[in-house]
């Protein structure tokens, strides 16, 4: 039977708490780490939630949002450099919504 050098920590113990003793169980019990493992965490491939896709109208409000701020700044102010980042945003966002709407 293994047991840890330096906590005493046996296989017993491991198979019945699924826990480890100390830091150098890790080393100790390698092998048998990697046959409980998928018990705790039910496999390995994360199934949690995640952000929905954007809908065409989604895409739709967020241009209308960026073609208004787009014409509140003023092509003289010192905000032109943002001007035309968000007009290159603007024609990108219409891009892919044509490309959705009429894919070739």
């Amino acid at each position: 039977m293994i047991s840890c050098p330096a906590c005493g920590f046996d296989e017993s113990r491991l198979a019945k708490s699924l826990r480890l003793g100390c830091s150098t169980c890790y080393t100790t019990f390698a092998p048998h780490i990697a046959t409980f493992l998928p018990r705790l965490h039910r496999g390995v491939i994360h199934t949690g939630k995640k952000p929905p896709a954007l809908t065409v109208a989604e895409l739709e409000r967020r241009i209308d949002r960026l073609v208004a701020k787009v014409q509140e700044l003023a092509p003289g102010s010192p905000e032109a450099t943002g001007l035309c980042q968000l007009q290159s945003s603007c024609h990108a966002a219409f891009d892919q919504i044509q490309r959705h709407n009429y894919p070739s």
